[in-house]
């Protein structure tokens, strides 16, 4: 049972042959990438996740910070605000800080922590110098 055929046909039967082959190396290749670009999407968001927690517990932070230093600020002066009086310091505060953010606020700021802090140890000053005192005796 063998019949001739025209190699025009032998030759169209090898060429789908290898597209048939190429096209399955290409499906294989997509499989493959797919796979890589899910991994690649699923790191990009879990970074993004991961900054924006950072972000946020940042956020959080300046507000902690804030409201500790106005609570330490009343404690220590004993005064007593009412709440509205105290969401507008915070209001003002936390918008000074974030919007306007200028060199001149912070070094305003810093100075007035550095005076604070040293009018602070001037005042405990003395009652260290008796616990070393008290400390050197026994």
């Amino acid at each position: 049972f063998s019949r001739y055929l025209d190699p025009v046909i032998i030759y169209n039967l090898r060429s789908i042959k290898e597209a048939i082959s190429d096209f399955n190396l290409a499906k294989k290749e997509n499989a493959e990438n797919r796979i890589t670009f899910s991994m690649v999407f699923i790191s990009v968001a879990i970074l993004l996740l991961l900054l924006a927690i950072w972000l946020g517990i940042n956020f959080a932070n300046s507000i902690v910070l804030n409201l500790e230093f106005f609570f330490s600020q009343a404690a220590y002066n004993g005064q007593r605000r009412t709440i509205s009086e105290f969401l507008k310091d915070l209001a003002n505060s936390f918008f000074s800080d974030i919007l306007l953010n200028s060199g001149e606020v912070q070094k305003q700021k810093l100075f007035h922590g550095n005076h604070t802090m040293e009018k602070r140890s001037k005042e405990f000053l003395p009652i260290q110098k008796i616990t070393r005192k008290d400390q050197n005796i026994q």
